[in-house]
């Protein structure tokens, strides 16, 4: 017994091409996401990254799509590994100290501080 009668016409898939996100957008979220970290809390992304959309109406960061998890997510996987980079091959071949404190606090989490000092010529 066939799965279809003859009369059923099968529609040919649909195939829809999603748009890339202009260099220009991916920059602008990166420069935001440093800008957030450095001046403020993540937290407020969420609202930040809406009055930035709705107020570039004529440029191409009216497709900013920004909140307090892709902007930690930039941060974690697009700052600190292009920083870790930099900051290796500064400090490589030279004298460094690193100073370690850990504590735990009344919740019972434990918190680990690792800080590197050293003098950079650049």
């Amino acid at each position: 017994m066939p799965c279809h009668d003859e009369t059923t016409t099968i529609k040919p898939i649909e195939v829809v091409s999603v748009p890339k996100i202009a260099d220009e957008v991916i920059v602008a979220e990166i420069e935001l996401a440093v800008t957030m970290a450095c001046h403020s809390s993540i937290v407020t992304m969420d609202h930040f990254g809406e009055v930035i959309a709705r107020n570039a109406k004529s440029s191409k960061l009216r497709n900013i799509r920004m909140h307090r998890r892709k902007c930690t997510k930039i941060l974690t996987n697009v700052v600190s590994a292009a920083l870790k980079e930099e900051l290796i091959a500064d400090v490589q071949g030279k004298k460094f100290a690193l100073i370690v404190d850990e504590s735990t606090d009344v919740s019972t989490a434990k918190q680990l501080c690792v800080i590197l000092r050293y003098y950079s010529r650049v």
